[in-house]
C-alpha cells in the first residue's frame, strides 16, 4: 500500500482526473464579473481660467460572458483527456500489478533462499560428524591422517558454502523489504508449509 511507484500512478491517475473534468467544464460558458472604483478629488481649470475644487467617485460594475467558439476542438481535448484518464488507470493497475509480480518473485526467492539455508547447515552438521568420526578414528589408530584432513577442508568448504547462502538469505530479505518499502534491518523469515498459486489477472 505504501509503494512509490503505486503512490505515483495513483497521483497521475488524479492528475488526469482534474484536466478532464477541466476539459468537460470548458463546454459551458464563463460568468466573468468585475467592478470598477475611482474616487478624483483636486482642483480643476475652468474654461474661463477659474480654478475650481471637485470630488468625484466612480463605481462601475460589470457582467460579462466568455465562451469558446470553436466546439470542435472542445469536444477533441474532451475526447482526448478522457482517453489519457483511461490510460492513466490502465497504468495504475499495471503498475499495482507488476509491483505485485515483483514481491511475490522476491517472496519465493526468499522461501527458496530459507531452503538452501536449512540444506547448508545440514550439511555443515554432517561435516562436523564427518570430522568427528575421522578424528576418533586416528585417536584409536584405526583411520589415517589423510582422512581427517580431507574431512577438515570438506568442513570448510561446506562452511563456506553456509556463509554464502546466509548471506543470499539477507540479501533476498532486503530485496523483498525495499519492495514492500518495510524496514530493511529487520530479517524478514517466511513462515509457511508450502507455496500457493497467486492470480495476478482475473480470467
Amino acid at each position: 500500500a505504501e509503494n512509490i511507484e503505486i503512490l505515483q500512478a495513483r497521483e497521475v491517475v488524479n492528475a488526469q482526473r482534474g484536466q478532464y473534468q477541466s476539459a468537460v467544464g470548458s463546454i459551458f460558458p464563463v460568468l466573468v464579473p468585475t467592478a470598477f472604483f475611482e474616487r478624483f478629488d483636486g482642483g480643476f481649470l475652468n474654461t474661463d481660467g477659474r480654478i475650481f475644487q471637485v470630488g468625484a467617485t466612480v463605481f462601475q460594475p460589470s457582467l460579462g460572458i466568455e465562451w469558446i467558439v470553436n466546439p470542435g476542438r472542445v469536444v477533441y481535448n474532451i475526447i482526448a483527456a478522457k482517453k489519457r484518464l483511461a490510460a492513466s488507470e490502465h497504468l495504475e493497475d499495471a503498475v499495482v500489478i507488476d509491483t505485485l509480480r515483483r514481491a511475490i518473485v522476491e517472496f519465493y526467492e526468499l522461501v527458496l533462499t530459507q531452503a538452501r539455508l536449512a540444506t547448508a547447515t545440514e550439511s555443515v552438521a554432517e561435516a562436523r560428524e564427518l570430522l568427528r568420526v575421522n578424528r576418533l578414528r586416528v585417536a584409536t589408530g584405526t583411520g589415517v591422517p589423510a582422512d581427517e584432513l580431507r574431512a577438515e577442508a570438506r568442513l570448510a568448504a561446506r562452511e563456506q558454502d553456509l556463509a554464502a547462502t546466509l548471506l543470499g538469505f539477507y540479501e533476498a530479505s532486503i530485496t523483498l523489504a525495499v519492495t514492500l518499502h518495510l524496514d530493511v534491518t529487520v530479517t524478514m523469515v517466511p513462515n509457511l508449509d508450502q507455496l500457493s498459486t497467486v492470480e495476478l489477472v482475473h480470467p
